[in-house]
């Protein structure tokens, strides 16, 4: 149960990120980190940072191009990868339509 003064992680998330944005732009933000904790195949897990639904959401993994879908904000999903590799990008539409990229690091 939250006291007065605590509010959930999402709303503290959105607090911060209105903060540090004053309010602007709404723009899709996707992480992506492998999770290589389970046995067999490890994990890739995207995660949406944004303010906004990222579309269309394609990763790129060691030259195999696979279409996922949309993500919502703060939404995340996990996909079974053969192995992890630096070797991935992954890249989807904004709200107008705009094309983002970002490659795993």
């Amino acid at each position: 149960m939250l006291g007065p003064v605590q509010i959930p992680p999402q709303g503290a998330r959105a607090l911060v990120r209105g903060l540090l944005r004053g309010g602007g732009r709404r723009r899709p933000e996707v992480t992506a980190t492998f999770d290589e904790s389970e046995r067999g195949a490890p994990v890739l897990e995207l995660l949406n940072v944004g303010d906004a639904t990222a579309a269309d959401i394609h990763v790129v993994l060691a030259g195999v191009d696979r279409a996922v879908g949309d993500l919502a904000p703060d939404a995340s999903l996990r996909l079974h990868v053969a192995a992890a590799t630096d070797d991935c990008s992954w890249s989807c539409r904004d709200g107008r339509g705009r094309l983002r990229r970002w490659r795993y690091a």
